[in-house]
């Protein structure tokens, strides 16, 4: 036992009870923690349990110090992330509302600068999933303005998240985000870093978080009102408060797999040192005098160049009958088989969700069906991504439309408080600025399909369903509906601004009459030329009748008749 072990034994004895102790301060437990760490070294971390089967803040930050370490070196980590996250959003999505008023500030939301900059342009949400996979969490502050209603959406780093504060009889309605993060205070233009900051402290409330009273600080730390927290995260457990990086599963066996590949490297290395062998008769002078013939002729004391180079690729061996022989250095056995990996990498798909097809990157691995389509796993772990996704655009968008309508210099919409008929709790009924009717504020965001369809069969299908085949049920979408969907389907960028410029009627359509016939659409007249025999006809059909402009005996009609 290494006295370094000895030390933190005796310290760890001396400290146990006073860190048991819930009235200890917090600098304490946190030494243990690190004791605890230096006692139980797994090569990663140790994941410090704390009460109710919640990770320890130190050890959660390490874990996702070494998920964003690996998610930027190693190729299987990387291209797992970059492969969910081009599925989710590589071809884009949809957000239109129902109403125009209601659509109109959500568009002017949408493509705010700092908020296409944060969240809703293409590049932050591929970076803002990316950010999902490695880390678990994502924390948008909504900064609100109060006077005319626009939110611009931020984000606080997961490290900088201390605690969460919920409601002691309810822990899973969070109410405050404890913050503690460093606050550049002193910037040096001329080399255009900040040279000092201080450490600065803030509670932040959740954004569904309404109380009666809102003080202004908790325990001498200010409260920011104005810029509440929309929590969102993935992996961990029902009861965590804190997510957990999706790929902490895998990390371990991609470690496996890098070791495995370098090991088969460096066995490669230490082979190829060694070409042929030369087996020479004699006493150790004459092996001597053949190592002196072949050496370099290159030293360290020496500046001279090389006056006994290797012979290049293609030379001719020459020597006399009944000399030495030489061969080549057989490796047979030695070598290792790279593909034997491949076991270890399949606990990295297991680990990730991708395929082993699409993980490794090799076309040798599937056929035309896994080449043509998803594993149904792997599709609706994408599909299930993307609904998270809905949920949470239409979340900060639903705040952003109440912002809008509650604040007192708003110019797009109105709003007011009223108690919802099914819960009590107060609700924002939005209202039209132009006569004052009550808005449907339905949002849909939408995305294409995972899987690459024919566009064609998707445009008959949503025909179809636009028409209902001609029967008395047809009418049962609006055009804005079917519009939209045709615009998916045929993969049409941005959506929501092709059907902004145009006025689409809300209302269903007019249902088709079941007294009157279908028409049946005929196909138009071919014009027949002067002077041009007429088709044979189609073999089955009724001969032509005459016609009044016809003559009876098929002779042809005068010109000048016409």
């Amino acid at each position: 036992m290494s006295e370094t072990t000895l030390a933190a034994v005796g310290e760890l004895a001396q400290l146990m009870e006073a860190a048991a102790d819930p009235k200890s301060a917090i600098e304490l437990r946190e030494r243990m923690a690190e004791i605890e760490f230096a006692l139980e070294d797994l090569g990663w971390v140790r994941m410090g349990w704390e009460t109710q089967g919640q990770l320890s803040r130190s050890g959660l930050r390490k874990l996702t110090v070494i998920c964003r370490q690996l998610y930027l070196k190693h190729p299987l980590i990387n291209h797992a992330v970059n492969v969910q996250r081009n599925y989710v959003w590589g071809q884009g999505v949809s957000v239109v509302a129902k109403d125009l008023e209601i659509n109109a500030v959500v568009q002017a939301w949408w493509d705010l600068k700092e908020n296409k900059r944060e969240l809703t342009g293409h590049r932050a949400r591929m970076l803002k999933e990316a950010e999902l996979q490695v880390a678990g969490n994502i924390f948008l502050a909504l900064f609100t303005d109060p006077v005319r209603g626009p939110v611009r959406v931020g984000s606080i780093s997961v490290e900088e998240i201390e605690d969460i504060i919920s409601n002691p009889d309810n822990r899973r309605e969070p109410w405050y985000y404890h913050r503690r993060w460093q606050q550049p205070t002193a910037f040096d233009p001329e080399i255009g870093v900040s040279m000092v900051s201080d450490t600065a402290e803030g509670y932040y409330p959740d954004w569904l978080y309404q109380p009666a009273e809102r003080p202004e600080k908790l325990n001498g730390i200010p409260v920011h009102w104005e810029s509440p927290i929309y929590h969102m995260k993935v992996g961990g457990l029902d009861n965590m408060r804190f997510g957990v990086p999706e790929i902490f599963p895998a990390i371990d066996w991609a470690r496996a797999v890098q070791k495995d590949l370098e090991n088969y490297a460096t066995v490669k290395t230490a082979l190829a040192r060694w070409s042929t062998v030369l087996t020479v008769k004699g006493s150790p002078a004459t092996v001597a005098a053949a190592k002196a013939a072949i050496a370099t002729t290159i030293n360290a004391d020496s500046s001279s160049g090389e006056h006994n180079p290797p012979p290049v690729a293609g030379s001719m061996f020459m020597q006399r009958e009944g000399a030495a022989k030489i061969e080549g250095f057989k490796s047979a056995g030695l070598q290792a088989n790279p593909d034997e990996g491949r076991r270890l990498g399949l606990m990295v798909s297991a680990g990730t969700g991708i395929p082993e097809t699409m993980l490794w990157g090799d076309a040798t691995l599937g056929n035309y069906a896994t080449a043509k389509s998803l594993d149904r796993p792997t599709e609706l772990q994408m599909t299930a991504r993307q609904q998270d996704w809905a949920d949470t655009f239409t979340d900060v968008i639903g705040y952003a439309l109440d912002a809008a309508a509650l604040a007192r210099k708003g110019p797009m919409l109105k709003g007011k408080l009223k108690p919802d008929v099914y819960s009590g709790a107060l609700k924002v009924e939005i209202t039209s600025v132009k006569g004052g009717a009550v808005l449907d504020r339905q949002v849909d965001v939408g995305f294409p399909a995972v899987l690459e369809h024919d566009p064609l069969a998707e445009a008959q299908a949503i025909a179809a369903l636009y028409a209902m085949g001609g029967y008395p049920d047809a009418g049962v979408l609006d055009k804005a509906t079917v519009a939209r969907l045709a615009l998916i389907a045929l993969r049409v960028p941005n959506v929501d601004e092709v059907l902004a410029r145009y006025d689409h009627p809300d209302e269903p359509l007019e249902k088709p009459d079941p007294t009157k016939p279908v028409p049946v659409p005929v196909p138009p007249a071919v014009p027949v030329v002067p002077g041009t025999p007429p088709a044979p006809p189609t073999p089955g059909a009724p001969a032509p009748q005459p016609t009044d402009d016809a003559p009876a005996d098929g002779g042809s009609v005068d010109p000048a008749a016409l």
